[in-house]
């Protein structure tokens, strides 16, 4: 009898658990959140660079910004939040110090 038990219970946490994995892969796609890493679309990051070229830049703010290799993922660039399924850029948040 103990045996049988043991095995619902198992059969019941493994039904949970794959629900809440499952539940995870949903919300994360619908959000645009999750674990993938896609990099930034390359015409955005062109477009990025092109506003930096308008700005005056007085603390250095936007050094992460570059077209070095090095900085070539525009989502990993201060202020830029992106998708991490598409790899759009979502949302700048600049705060507006020292920009001009």
């Amino acid at each position: 009898m103990t045996l049988i038990m043991a095995g619902r219970s198992m059969k019941f946490l493994y039904a949970i658990f794959t629900l809440l994995l499952h539940l995870k892969l949903v919300l994360g796609f619908i959000s645009g959140v999750g674990d993938g890493d896609m990099g930034c679309i390359e015409r955005e990051r062109q477009a990025l660079l092109e506003f930096k070229k308008g700005l005056i830049d007085d603390n250095n703010r936007l050094s992460s910004w570059g077209s070095e290799d090095a900085k070539k993922n525009c989502c990993t660039w201060d202020g830029v939040h992106c998708s991490n399924q598409t790899g759009h850029v979502l949302k700048l948040d600049l705060g507006g110090e020292g920009l001009r």
